[in-house]
């Protein structure tokens, strides 16, 4: 499929999307059926092996597509999953049939046509919006590759010297991509600056177009920026800066003192810094009375500006030293401006992020006593400078139920590449006896299974009670004594933007703990584990913070939702 624009828009043709044919597409990810990609083999047969399935009719209709098993769309989707599961088991799925793989190298040649003829399209376009440019410059800013055809290429790409016989001067042209590209072409050179350029042929460059080059930097250009002109000249030829502030002329180089009394600074930030840098020293060098130090100052304001390398060039070296000092001075001055600019920003946004938990402890009163799952219930905010510095994640929170188990409470959090939900318990055998009853969903029903691809199940056997019973003995399973005022937790959910889903594989993974002070429980600090992004071994620093004595919400998936999350990947309507 190919959504072409029209050729004459003002933005490019847009790319082809696919190939298709009936259900069927292809581009650079492969073969889709109804935009369901190919699963492997080893992810079909772990799916079919599962207890209770996820997978749905559609995703299985696929699946048959693209291996190329016969089947009937129209059948019940008990029939469909038996024709599915029978090819899975039977080995069918290690590669598609040969009819399919023809059909696929066809759909695929089909999408390189496709994308050959969208590049042929894109050219044409290009060329009409060349053609419309109304100076030289303007065509090297849009685009060199053509402005170089234009000017100085044959219609094979060969030089031809008989186009443009005299060199061009062009404005406001970054010439960065231009220099590599004339130096790949035979007898092609420029002089440059970041605002004038010169480009023709070796012998064009003559002195007559560079005097001319060269004064326009200063006739022109200086008028329309504040620009630190001496670096620019130097750029385009040294010569001639030479002649214009230290010698007599280009010819005669005998120093002339009163041509320029004072000093100049000379940026060393250009990209051709190394090549003008040896060549200005060697000018110096040759020049009797001339010196140069290098300083380290600033160019331009706080804003647009930053710290620069220089080197001063001037008559006598106390002069010189002179202004060295002052360009260092003045760095000394906009380095701790700056640095008091960003101090101040960083208070700010300190004092606005604690806004909030700071309104919340104008009022709040803690309760006496152990820390209960009563005192946990509210609306948190967390911090967690790991996140924060790598991953720049700023507004996380973690929103606590109201206890409805003796066992523990549950939590939405999202820690903004990260969402999910989260079991908390005051003690580690607590949290595995919590984890396990939530484990299976207590509101799925023992059915058939064939129209939504479940197996029959038997619901978790009770021992007479509904989890609420107070008098529940749980045996101590890993051996750690519950510490005062220590909540211990688990969490899954799935990454932000992607939603590949994340969670306990293990209970000894993505698990942590908070302590919280006897005497304030609205702040807590402790680890947590992230195995997917730092590993087992790496404990990662948090801190909670109350905003609210209630959640703001609640989580958006049960506990038993994340169970077996490795498998996500085959399952393209998960939620």
């Amino acid at each position: 499929m190919w959504d072409s624009n029209d050729d004459d828009s003002h933005y490019p043709p847009s790319a082809p999307r696919y190939a298709e044919s009936g259900k069927f597409t292809y581009n650079d990810g492969g073969l889709r059926y109804d935009d369901v990609p190919r699963a492997r083999e080893e992810d079909l047969k772990r799916e079919v092996r599962r207890r209770k399935r996820h997978y749905t009719k559609p995703w299985a209709i696929a699946q048959l597509s693209l291996y190329g098993i016969d089947h009937k769309k129209s059948d019940s989707a008990a029939s469909i999953q038996k024709v599915f599961e029978s090819a899975v088991k039977g080995g069918r799925c290690k590669s598609p049939t040969a009819e399919l793989q023809a059909f696929e190298a066809g759909l695929a040649e089909q999408y390189r046509r496709q994308l050959l003829e969208h590049a042929e399209t894109v050219k044409r376009w290009e060329q009409r919006q060349f053609a419309q440019m109304l100076s030289a410059a303007d065509e090297a800013r849009y685009n060199t590759d053509l402005f170089l055809a234009k000017y100085f290429l044959t219609s094979s790409g060969q030089p031809d010297k008989t186009k443009q016989k005299e060199a061009l001067i062009l404005d406001d042209l970054a010439p960065y991509d231009l220099v590599d590209k004339v130096s790949a072409i035979p007898g092609l050179a420029c002089r440059t600056t970041r605002y004038v350029t010169l480009v023709g042929w070796a012998e064009s460059i003559t002195p007559a177009a560079l005097d001319v080059a060269f004064a326009k930097l200063d006739s022109s250009i200086r008028k329309r920026y504040k620009i630190d002109l001496p670096t620019e000249e130097g750029e385009m030829d040294l010569d001639r800066f030479m002649a214009k502030y230290f010698w007599c002329s280009c010819t005669n180089r005998v120093p002339d003192q009163a041509k320029t009394p004072e000093p100049l600074k000379f940026k060393l930030s250009s990209f051709r810094k190394d090549d003008l840098e040896a060549k200005l020293r060697a000018a110096v060098d040759m020049t009797p009375g001339l010196h140069f130090e290098y300083a380290s100052g600033w160019s331009g304001t706080m804003e647009l500006g930053g710290p620069t390398e220089y080197m001063v060039v001037g008559w006598g070296a106390e002069k010189v030293n002179s202004l060295v000092r002052a360009l260092e001075a003045q760095r000394r001055t906009m380095q701790a401006e700056e640095e008091a600019q960003e101090k101040k920003r960083q208070e700010e946004e300190e004092a606005e992020f604690w806004r909030p938990h700071t309104a919340f402890m104008a009022t709040y009163r803690s309760t006496s006593g152990p820390l209960t799952l009563d005192d946990l219930k509210g609306s948190y905010m967390v911090r967690c400078d790991k996140l924060s510095e790598k991953y720049n994640c700023q507004n996380m929170r973690i929103e606590i139920q109201p206890p409805t188990n003796p066992l523990g409470v549950v939590a939405a959090f999202d820690f903004d590449i990260l969402s999910g939900t989260m079991l908390l318990s005051l003690s580690e055998d607590s949290l595995h006896a919590f984890a396990e009853e939530l484990s299976v969903d207590p509101d799925s029903e023992p059915d058939s299974g064939v129209d939504d691809w479940s197996e029959p199940t038997q619901k978790r056997k009770r021992t007479g009670d509904d989890g609420n019973n107070p008098n529940r003995i749980i045996r101590r399973r890993l051996g750690e004594a519950p510490k005062p005022n220590r909540v211990y937790f688990r969490w899954a959910g799935a990454s932000v933007p992607e939603n590949e889903l994340d969670g306990p594989m293990d209970e000894l993974d993505d698990r942590g703990y908070l302590d919280f002070s006897p005497d304030n429980k609205a702040v807590a600090y402790g680890v947590w584990i992230y195995l997917t992004f730092f590993g087992r071994d790496e404990k990662i620093n948090m801190s909670v913070h109350k905003i609210a004595n209630e959640p703001s919400e609640e989580p958006r998936n049960k506990w038993s939702d994340y169970q077996d999350p490795k498998y996500y990947d085959i399952y393209p309507k998960w939620k």
